[in-house]
């Protein structure tokens, strides 16, 4: 699937990670590859899943990747990550796509919201997400790109976490 055009999305096997909702809407969207990293053995919902959609074309099931090279070559390689996470506050995922300048399809969740200022695209439903797939050009995910990547330029670089950080240590 490298150098070939695909979404991505990289979370645990989890409910509230909503990897059921990605599923079930690209194996309605045969011609949009989709590759998901997950740990799927780990819980009967990621084995549910795997077992459900690994015999369709368009979907790829990675197992949980450890090697960091290989994973930042997937990351890097993808056309819009999908931050499908609906409890996880700032989720350092999504942080490290937008850092990378990728356009981001993310669940509507509050903490996803204010982390993308409201820029990024917004699902509930596997309707909403084939909806937005299907209607939003190249030409806009990548002005969301370039969006994603300059809120992650202001809000998330170590020099401003740590500084936040220790400001919260004096204040106490």
């Amino acid at each position: 699937f490298l150098g070939e055009k695909y979404f991505l999305s990289v979370s645990r096997a989890q409910e509230d990670n909503n990897i059921h909702l990605l599923l079930e809407a690209f194996s309605g969207l045969e011609s949009y590859k989709l590759v998901v990293v997950s740990n799927w053995n780990t819980s009967k919902y990621g084995r549910d899943l795997k077992s459900r959609y690994s015999g369709v074309k368009n979907l790829v099931l990675l197992d949980a990747i450890y090697d960091l090279s290989v994973l930042n070559a997937i990351r890097s390689g993808c056309f819009v990550y999908i931050h499908s996470h609906s409890f996880c506050g700032t989720a350092p995922s999504l942080v490290e796509m937008m850092n990378l300048g990728k356009p981001v399809l993310s669940f509507d969740a509050p903490t996803n919201l204010e982390a993308t200022e409201r820029k990024a695209l917004f699902f509930k439903t596997p309707e909403d997400i084939k909806a937005l797939v299907k209607s939003t050009s190249s030409q806009d995910f990548m002005i969301i790109g370039v969006a994603m990547k300059e809120i992650a330029c202001r809000r998330y670089t170590w020099d401003i976490i740590t500084n936040k950080y220790f400001e919260t240590l004096t204040l106490e």
